[in-house]
């Protein structure tokens, strides 16, 4: 019997320090306990891509490309901290889901590593939802759980904050806008 559970916050060997996990054996895994798809969401790029879309294929598992974006609070340039968010950059999760979708990831990455004209690098990394807002078309939105802003926001008590902020990426992702929740045992 097929299960119907997908991981969609999967991070591999391309993830240094946070993933240890071989494509090849991530696709086989899945197929192992019979899930229909997985996602790959490694840290802010997508050098996996590939190797992964192609090891789901051969394994008769659907491939979802993905990225855990590190956004900045407000200007990639400013390193000072938000009010409401005690950290110079939170995560959110982009899944592609259609070739636009995929399009954008890249364009999205290639921002976060030279910078919106193509010169301006930043050194952490980022996007901005200004970047998110022109380039979202085609993808879909998780909202990084814990170390995302609006589990972040939760976290530290400021529940009308994180309505606002959920608001917000709601209207930037019509329809496309999924609140992660992750199991802590």
């Amino acid at each position: 019997m097929a299960s119907d559970f997908v991981h969609l916050h999967v991070h591999s060997e391309y993830s240094l320090l946070d993933g240890a996990c071989r494509l090849r054996d991530l696709a086989q895994t899945a197929k192992k306990h019979q899930m229909p798809a997985l996602a790959l969401t490694d840290h802010g790029n997508l050098f996996g891509a590939i190797p992964f879309y192609l090891a789901c294929r051969e394994a008769g598992v659907k491939p979802i490309i993905g990225v855990e974006a590190y956004v900045a609070p407000g200007s990639r340039k400013d390193r000072a901290l938000s009010k409401e968010i005690k950290e110079a950059s939170f995560h959110l999760i982009l899944l592609a889901k259609n070739e636009t979708g995929y399009r954008n990831l890249l364009k999205l990455v290639r921002i976060a590593y030279f910078g919106a004209n193509g010169i301006d690098a930043p050194v952490t990394h980022q996007v901005t939802l200004t970047d998110l807002e022109g380039h979202n078309e085609g993808l879909l939105l998780l909202t990084g759980g814990p170390m995302g802003p609006v589990g972040r926001l939760l976290a530290g008590g400021q529940v009308p904050a994180a309505e606002a902020l959920l608001l917000k990426l709601a209207a930037l992702f019509p329809g496309r806008l999924y609140v992660e929740i992750l199991r802590h045992g």
